[in-house]
């Protein structure tokens, strides 16, 4: 019969001795969601793949310890205390796994480097992870002509999105009263401006209107961050008037 020993450190590798066989042992450290938006939170798990039981956790900020957990209790040692509970949250979630969540992480923890331990016995630590912060984008205005615009003459719209990392993709449309849509895809000039360590996104489109544009509306949309809902901005109604009719 197969016996089982604990998990024996031994040049940094853990290995648990099976019998004839040995089977590696390990810490891994994942974040969720993989990269972090300003202003939302972000989950790291801890999971350690031995079979014998964790008596505790640690967690690591930038090489300092900033919380122990012991098991089966999922109590927080004495040093260096329990976390502030009003910017982290704590799980056991089994006795081979722990969470710990940064409830609305900022753009200035942007390259944190985050590491946990398990004891088993003895600790056994996991790779770092380093936590990526974009921000996404929370406006976006529209600057648009006041009044009724002339068939086949070019008329400038822009858009200026709020700032945000990375910069934002934007796209024109023109939808009609029933909502059907079409992109825009003409005479369209984008650029970004940096401001610090965030990014302005502008667009402006020349667009040059004919009588079926009459009562399109004119926006955009933009987005910085692939699954996230793209923000839109106000709408402008087209009033199109005749160009033989304008004095």
């Amino acid at each position: 019969m197969l016996s089982t020993s604990v998990c024996l450190v031994f040049l940094g590798v853990v290995i648990i001795h099976i019998g004839l066989f040995d089977v590696t042992c390990s810490v891994v450290l994942s974040a969720s969601p993989a990269i972090a938006i300003d202003g939302e939170s972000v989950t790291l798990t801890c999971t350690y793949s031995g079979s014998e039981g964790v008596t505790g956790f640690a967690w690591f900020l930038n090489g300092k310890t900033v919380a122990v957990f012991v098991l089966p209790e999922c109590r927080p040692f004495a040093r260096p205390g329990p976390p502030d509970p009003l910017f982290f949250e704590y799980a056991c979630l089994s006795n081979n796994q722990s969470s710990f969540t940064v409830k609305r992480i900022s753009l200035k923890q942007n390259g944190e480097r985050w590491q946990c331990a398990a004891a088993a016995p003895g600790y056994l630590y996991s790779s770092n992870v380093t936590i990526t912060v974009e921000v996404a984008v929370t406006n976006v205005s529209l600057q648009s002509p006041s009044g009724s615009i002339t068939e086949h003459i070019k008329t400038t719209f822009s858009c200026k999105t709020s700032l945000s990392k990375p910069a934002a993709n934007m796209i024109w449309y023109k939808e009609s009263g029933s909502g059907q849509r079409q992109m825009i895809t003409n005479e369209i000039v984008s650029a970004t401006m940096n401001v610090g360590d965030l990014q302005m996104s502008t667009s402006i489109l020349k667009y040059s209107p004919t009588r079926s544009d009459n009562g399109y509306e004119i926006f955009c949309t933009a987005i910085n961050i692939d699954g996230r809902t793209p923000i839109t901005s106000a709408k402008f109604k087209m009033l199109v008037q005749c160009k033989s009719c304008v004095s």
